[in-house]
């Protein structure tokens, strides 16, 4: 599987720090930071979308809307639903004209346009899952399914790929195709309703578990495979690639976090790709000086298959899994001053939740718990 930013799919949110980050190490030989302050509330399940995996999130300002992904039975969703942040309560969508049922696909949000693209399909009357390359706009002013993105031009079918807004479109790399890792992409221009192919050259090869953020016109892609692990970076302006230092990279593993902050992105927890060890290390890679800088902290926090969200000045790290089995506790980590806080719950320990960060709250919503469930339940999680 990928790692998705989140989102694909992956949502994470620009941390407002401006400090030169350090490196800092807390010890590992007990648990004893502080318990952060601040306080869970459950929001309402009635009219919620069904429980899913492989979903996408995304934050609307005001709204954030769940799309897609694939029930308990495994059979794909084509429906999908916004819940209002001021009024508490979900709304449907209209399923008129939206696209083919799909999981594992990207969503991103241009202007007032949300556009679902790829993702993986089950062909009806064969029993056969193929990739997709094509998409849909939804106008998240007139609540409706507008216009298709068109497959002429589109990159070669995928599903887990990553994607991101530029300026004036969508840019789309990686992601599997048939279950084998694959690597290219394209950037969709929504003022001209053309694809373009990026350049090739020089772009990281094909990885089991890839993660991107985009910042500032610059595409930072990160994969690991077995035993290696390797990163470049895509300028979008010179449609140029170049590589990625590997000194002080995070160590091979799977099913980590990647968050972007104010000033890089912080690559953090996940499993050996043996899947005996947990990790609560990871590193932080700063846009200025285009290097890597190591991350350790407390053993008792490491985790997989977790959340991370970053927040006003802080990352919210929640759930996942480790050798003791799902967690629902989390710990809020600030990278300028390393400091830690940890974060306990009343939820239900599950892997595979999304979220993201309103502006004041930490949003958490879906999983997988312990017993194989998909959860349809959310939560919020308001730090001082």
């Amino acid at each position: 599987m990928f790692n998705l930013l989140s989102v694909g799919i992956i949502t994470a949110a620009v941390l407002g720090c401006n400090e030169k980050s350090q490196r800092h190490d807390p010890p590992h030989s007990d648990d004893s930071n502080p318990e952060a302050a601040g306080y869970w509330l459950a929001f309402p399940n009635t009219n919620a979308p069904e429980a899913r995996s492989d979903f996408s999130i995304i934050d609307t300002d005001g709204n954030f809307f769940v799309w897609g992904g694939a029930d308990r039975n495994g059979d794909f969703l084509d429906s999908g639903g916004f819940f209002d942040l001021d009024d508490s309560e979900w709304t449907g969508m209209r399923e008129v004209s939206a696209p083919s049922a799909r999981a594992a696909h990207t969503a991103v949000l241009y202007e007032d346009l949300i556009v679902v693209w790829g993702g993986k399909h089950l062909i009806p009357d064969s029993n056969r899952i193929v990739s997709l390359n094509n998409g849909a706009l939804y106008n998240t002013s007139t609540k409706s399914w507008e216009s298709t993105v068109p497959e002429q031009g589109a990159p070669a079918a995928r599903s887990r790929h990553l994607a991101f807004a530029t300026s004036d479109g969508m840019l789309i790399w990686g992601g599997e195709d048939d279950g084998k890792p694959i690597t290219g992409g394209a950037v969709y221009n929504f003022k001209t309703f053309t694809w373009k192919e990026i350049n090739t050259t020089g772009q990281p090869a094909a990885g089991s578990f890839q993660t991107a953020v985009f910042h500032d016109g610059k595409l930072y892609v990160w994969h690991t495979g077995p035993q290696t692990s390797e990163g470049g970076i895509y300028d979008l302006a010179s449609d140029s690639w170049e590589a990625m230092v590997s000194a002080n990279a995070p160590s091979p593993r799977e099913n980590f976090t990647t968050t972007l902050l104010a000033g890089g992105f912080l690559i953090w927890g996940g499993i050996n790709q043996e899947g005996k060890g947990f990790f609560a290390d990871g590193a932080y890679f700063d846009f200025a000086s285009k290097t890597w800088e190591g991350v350790e902290l407390n053993k008792a926090y490491a985790r997989a298959d977790h959340v991370a969200i970053a927040g006003d000045h802080q990352v919210f790290f929640w759930g996942g899994r480790n050798a003791t089995g799902f967690l629902n506790s989390g710990i809020l980590y600030d990278h300028s001053t390393g400091s830690v806080q940890k974060v306990k719950s009343n939820n239900q320990g599950r892997i595979h939740a999304q979220g993201f960060w309103s502006g004041k709250t930490y949003f958490i919503w879906g999983g997988q718990a312990a017993t194989g469930a998909l959860l349809r339940e959310g939560h919020t999680f308001t730090a001082p």
